[in-house]
């Protein structure tokens, strides 16, 4: 084997190498990529829990006060008996729908965490993918290598004692 022929196989292989980690660290550049964006929506959600959450004990207390207005302006109080049973009800419904609000945005944000450790040990693993190709790359190429014309065995076979009475019961049929 010529050494244009093993300077190309030598070069092919470093290359498959080189393309193979770099392969493996950009899959974990885009898996740590979407490890902070599932860690900011992981926020994001967090916070539109807590936004929606105001928003809505805001909107209960607005109509809570619209009731009052209303029993005020009709004669009725709002301090005893039938006439305030109605809003404190309301006003539990309403934090129960507040509590409803904080809970989806905690569960929402729980999944993004996870989707977040999970892209995480992605990036890892695609890294380590990498310089396994790699290693396997260059094992391939030192394979393909033509070993024995380049380094020829000078050693002559000397058959052992044991090989040489093998040899003798199989060429009399002593077996």
């Amino acid at each position: 084997m010529g050494w244009v022929p093993t300077a190309a196989i030598i070069a092919g292989g470093i290359l498959q190498a080189g393309a193979s980690i770099r392969g493996g660290y950009a899959a974990g550049q885009a898996a740590d990529y979407n490890a902070a964006m599932a860690r900011y929506e992981a926020e994001h959600q967090k916070k539109r829990a807590a936004f929606e959450e105001e928003q809505h004990r805001e909107d209960v207390a607005r109509f809570l006060g619209r009731q009052m207005v209303a029993g005020a302006a009709g004669g009725g109080t709002t301090t005893t008996g039938s006439d305030i049973t109605p809003l404190i009800e309301t006003a539990k419904a309403g934090e129960v729908d507040a509590a409803i609000i904080r809970y989806g945005g905690a569960i929402e944000s729980w999944r993004a965490e996870q989707a977040s450790n999970l892209y995480r040990a992605q990036a890892g693993e695609y890294r380590t993918a990498g310089w396994v190709g790699a290693g396997s790359s260059l094992i391939n190429t030192i394979g393909q290598y033509d070993w024995k014309s380049k380094y020829p065995t000078t050693r002559k076979f000397k058959p052992s004692p044991l090989t040489k009475k093998w040899a003798l019961k199989e060429k009399f049929g002593l077996r």
